[in-house]
């Protein structure tokens, strides 16, 4: 299993992340953190996740999940095409929301434990590798449905890529840094184990190596 999980953007180690991926240099994109968003914002954003890619040497397309909700099928077709998919950050409740509807939490799961696919992003795609989605409402909010989402309890399941939390952002000075103290503090009460990643640090676990790096 390939993770490559930063606290904020492409953080430290692009070198590592270049290398896990290796000749599959086509990358899928995903945006639905931040469906919540006007078109023109979120068009822009997408615009400057793709080029820090490209800066990598990276061919980027953007994946958006909600073109395959109720339709796993064709997204595992697709995500066949990709040698990683990178997960930018935003509202983890929606990304959650998208990965279920689409199928996503499934088949990209598989793929990704059996060495088939990269996972990758930042804030919140380190949120939905954990276990669940435990104290996030500290974080996100939960009620947030973007236009075309089913409109269903706030979920708790995510992924399960790693048996731990991960609160990124830590020390952060940035404004949507503000709850992630509350955020440890319900984690640690919790009796569970968290990883705390500042802004430039990454969690990275390549096949069996895991480490983390600093900028």
């Amino acid at each position: 299993m390939k993770l490559y999980l930063s606290s904020q953007h492409m953080g430290s180690a692009s070198h590592v992340l270049l290398e896990m991926i290796g000749d599959k240099k086509r990358v899928g994109v995903i945006a639905n953190a931040i469906d919540m968003s006007d078109g023109r914002h979120r068009a822009d954003r997408l615009q400057k996740e793709e080029a820090r890619l490209n800066k990598l040497g990276l061919e980027t397309e953007e994946l958006d999940l909600r073109e395959y909700f109720g339709d796993s099928k064709t997204l595992k077709d697709r995500l066949k095409q990709f040698g990683m998919v990178w997960v930018r950050g935003g509202n983890v409740y929606t990304l959650v929301r998208a990965m279920e509807q689409s199928g996503f939490s499934k088949v990209a799961s598989e793929m990704i434990r059996n060495d088939s696919l990269v996972f990758g992003g930042y804030s919140a795609a380190t949120i939905v590798a954990a276990p669940d989605l435990l104290g996030s409402e500290l974080i996100d909010d939960p009620h947030e449905i973007p236009f075309g989402y089913q409109e269903q309890a706030p979920p708790m399941k995510a992924l399960g890529l790693i048996d731990h939390y991960i609160a990124c952002h830590y020390e952060s000075k940035q404004p949507w840094a503000k709850n992630v103290p509350d955020y440890v503090d319900y984690i640690t009460k919790e009796r569970k184990d968290i990883l705390k990643l500042r802004d430039g640090e990454v969690y990275i676990i390549n096949g069996d190596v895991e480490s983390g790096y600093v900028a």
